[in-house]
């Protein structure tokens, strides 16, 4: 066996990461939770060192095995063990790391953190940061926060959790519960896919895990309309996902992708279960986006989008969100639709958002508007506070290029 074989992709890793922290903390208790992340490193630690030289049967199985033993030792450290012998812990997290168990295990961990006296936004940043991997700069972008206050409420709910006795028995899952799952898998699923094409592994690991656990709630029977909107969402969005780039790895905008490579299939699943979203009280948020991106998927090109329906639903967005991107993503359907009357004057005045100054895909479309109005400078230095506030290599590449352009011209 070469030593390639011998060691799993990163994919790989990332996906036994989820499961072994939910199924860990699901059973010891997200008290554990620092603990646990450091088992987990230390497990795969091992397995980088161990594989190249003595490859196991089962890599799943062998970090199953040591990851359990490693939990073990660190019960017998803070004695914890004195009303549960080795072998019944033992047996217990065989029995929760087996398929159905590892499973359900990720939705446990969720309702958990749901079960504490938490402000929601607590919720999220413990379950971005536990089930999704998430770094503080990550969740930051994603809860649209400051790092340090990302940082600080993870310390305290770690704190606290040193205090809250232990949970036992059945968590119920309420509408507002569920409501929170959907934000989860709907930041999970963000992040996956604004990760590519900057990072396919990672990419494709969270995307899967919104789509696990979307699956999960539909089988146990326990989605609603809105589990549906927000699942047909994903379908529209993912059904491109590999068209985003080209063969230099360089981004593409929506107007440059060739749809003959969107998924077909994906699409239909997409609009079936639109289709199933429909009946419930209320239009959501995701019935909306959802709404959106399948009038993209529809559209024959990017030049016969249909841009009067999709301000339509943006407009009733607006109504449903305060959020300033939403705003931005408004005047950016009204400028393809065509009403750019006051636009750039409305697009200033967002731009009085904190937020707004902050977001290079802000500064990015000023720089289109500024270009459109032959304002070379203007254009250029919007672009270039784009580059310096985005972390992604390939977005920085893609608006040098455009700056290149200019300068040329």
């Amino acid at each position: 066996m070469s030593l390639e074989q011998s060691i799993p992709s990163e994919h790989f890793f990332q996906q036994q990461k989820g499961k072994l922290t939910a199924a860990l903390i699901s059973y010891f208790g997200p008290k554990l939770a620092d603990d646990i992340e450091d088992i987990i490193q230390d497990t795969f630690l091992a397995a980088l060192k161990s594989w190249p030289t003595n490859p196991p049967n089962s890599h799943e199985g062998w970090l199953v095995a040591v990851a359990k033993n490693k939990a073990i030792n660190l019960l017998r450290k803070k004695n914890r063990l004195e009303q549960l012998t080795v072998d019944q812990v033992a047996s217990d997290l065989e029995a929760r790391l087996e398929a159905k168990e590892a499973e359900d295990s990720q939705l446990h961990l969720l309702l958990t953190f749901m079960d504490y006296d938490w402000s929601t936004r607590k919720v999220l940043i413990m379950s971005l940061k536990v089930i999704g991997g998430f770094d503080g700069r990550s969740i930051s972008k994603a809860l649209l926060i400051k790092r340090d206050t990302v940082f600080k409420t993870y310390q305290r709910a770690i704190k606290e959790l040193e205090t809250i006795p232990d949970r036992h028995g059945k968590l119920e899952l309420t509408d507002q519960r569920l409501n929170t799952i959907h934000k989860v898998i709907y930041l999970l699923f963000n992040e996956g896919f604004q990760a590519l094409p900057e990072n396919l592994d990672r990419s494709i690991d969270l995307c899967h895990l919104a789509f696990y656990l979307g699956k999960i709630l539909r089988k146990r029977s326990l989605a609603n309309s809105d589990t549906y909107a927000l699942l047909a969402l994903m379908y529209f969005h993912m059904s491109r996902h590999d068209s985003r780039k080209d063969g230099t790895g360089d981004m593409l905008l929506l107007s440059e992708q060739d749809r003959k490579l969107w998924d077909s299939e994906m699409i239909q699943e997409g609009f079936k279960l639109l289709q199933q979203s429909i009946g419930g009280q209320r239009l959501s948020t995701y019935h909306l986006e959802a709404g959106i991106a399948s009038l993209h998927c529809s559209s024959p090109s990017f030049e016969k989008t249909n841009w009067k329906r999709i301000l339509w639903y943006y407009d009733r967005l607006a109504l449903l969100s305060a959020s300033p991107i939403v705003r931005l993503n408004q005047l950016i359907a009204r400028y393809f639709h065509g009403d750019r009357h006051e636009l750039f004057t409305d697009l200033l005045q967002l731009g009085e958002d904190n937020l707004m100054q902050t977001y290079h895909l802000f500064h990015s479309f000023v720089g289109k508007i500024k270009e459109e109005q032959d304002d070379i400078q203007g254009a250029v230095s919007s672009y270039q506070t784009a580059i310096q506030l985005t972390h992604s290599v390939v977005e920085q590449s893609f608006l040098r290029r455009k700056i290149e352009n200019l300068l040329v011209s």
